[in-house]
């Protein structure tokens, strides 16, 4: 497991969904789209194995790093027609922030990130007015709100439903 920029909190919802949902996440940034009611949300860094560990990865290319064309790294092709859980741990708040949505697939724009998963929003006008705390969310293939609400449970954390989520 890892995380960039030193984001700890990430890192620790990685690992905590690498127990529950035996897969690995995205961590990434959101560009909202509303003209789409889409959020993009993107970075340079993901798994293949967005399904779980054990098995097939998504397609790849290896490109170079979008922000200063050099080194490589892996552009995933990311499937749509699944749901998606977007979460983040944040221990010293006590509280997990929480969003449901369905992968539309990737989107392949020069603009940000190599790595681009599409997810199909209620309402992302009202995801932009209420955002919280810094960009970084974790994105995970499958619907996991269920198991989150219950490691909030189990640690005495409360839930923040991201406003704009899927019902």
């Amino acid at each position: 497991m890892a995380a960039c920029e030193c984001d700890v909190d990430s890192l620790l919802t990685k690992i905590a969904m690498k127990e529950i949902a035996e897969r690995p996440g995205f961590i990434s940034e959101p560009a909202i789209d509303s003209s789409r009611n889409v959020a993009i949300y993107a970075h340079c860094v993901s798994s293949t194995r967005m399904n779980g560990f054990s098995k097939p990865p998504e397609k790849y290319w290896i490109r170079s790093h979008a922000e200063d064309n050099r080194g490589a790294c892996l552009q995933v092709l990311f499937k749509g027609g699944t749901p998606v859980t977007v979460a983040k741990l944040l221990p010293v708040e006590k509280r997990i922030l929480l969003l449901k949505g369905e992968l539309l697939g990737h989107e392949e724009t020069d603009g940000g990130c190599r790595n681009k998963a599409v997810v199909k929003v209620a309402d992302t006008q009202m995801l932009i007015d209420e955002w919280q705390h810094n960009w970084h969310r974790v994105l995970f293939y499958g619907d996991w709100t269920r198991e989150i609400k219950w490691l909030a449970r189990l640690m005495g954390f409360s839930v923040y439903m991201e406003p704009g989520g899927c019902a």
